[in-house]
């Protein structure tokens, strides 16, 4: 007689004795640690949901990896990027809106400052070294100790005329009242007197210069000496 096991089992019969001594023995079946990398995931099969919250780091992430593309619009806030870590080379000038309008400046209100060149402000003014002997009788810059011309932002020039007459050109800025005194260059108790008016000339960009003569204390001799002049609007 032959054995009831000379026959060789099938593989569907082993199968099924394992899977029956498995059960039986409480064996869990599992992957190794590292057996699961890149090569055995498909393309796109690991979802948002599938990631635990700060599970994914910086140190995670290839240099580069992250572009503008890869960010949600509005995702990123204040919080989420370094201190001065963006400069203007990095902003993009015409998203930022128009700066608000300042109230007040070092806790003065914005109406209460000067503002250039307007109706009733300082417009211009020059200090003249009259004695100077440098000054020609073409416009220049000799014999302007300092000055400022609200209208260009500089542009006073002076010219001899005669002996104590000069005239003072604030290009495109015609005087309307000129404030003018005498600054002494010579003995202490001397004072001179000074005079203006507005004349016409050419050779003074816009037509019009400030005239202004210096007299000695006695009102009758002209001389070349020191003075300022300042114009209003």
């Amino acid at each position: 007689m032959k054995s009831v096991f000379s026959r060789r089992p099938s593989p569907a019969l082993v199968v099924a004795f394992i899977a029956l001594f498995a059960a039986l023995a409480g064996t869990a079946i599992g992957l190794s640690r590292n057996s699961v990398g890149a090569n055995q995931l498909k393309k796109n099969s690991v979802k948002t949901a599938k990631i635990r919250n700060n599970a994914v780091t910086r140190a995670k992430i290839a240099g580069n990896a992250v572009n503008g593309a890869k960010v949600a619009d509005g995702s990123l806030t204040g919080a989420d990027v370094a201190g001065d870590s963006l400069t203007g080379t990095n902003i993009n000038e015409s998203t930022l809106g128009p700066v608000p309008s300042a109230n007040a400046l070092g806790g003065i209100a914005a109406s209460s400052y000067q503002q250039k060149c307007n109706q009733g402000t300082a417009g211009a003014w020059a200090l003249i070294d009259g004695d100077n002997a440098g000054i020609g009788t073409a416009y220049g810059t000799t014999g302007v100790s300092a000055g400022f011309n609200c209208a260009t932002g500089g542009g006073v020039t002076v010219r001899r005329v005669a002996l104590g007459n000069f005239n003072v050109c604030f290009a495109n800025n015609f005087p309307l009242v000129a404030l003018t005194s005498p600054i002494n260059s010579v003995a202490a108790g001397q004072d001179n007197i000074i005079s203006w008016g507005r004349v016409n000339d050419a050779a003074c960009a816009g037509g019009t210069a400030a005239e202004v003569k210096v007299l000695d204390n006695d009102g009758a001799t002209f001389e070349d000496q020191r003075f300022s002049v300042a114009i209003l609007k």
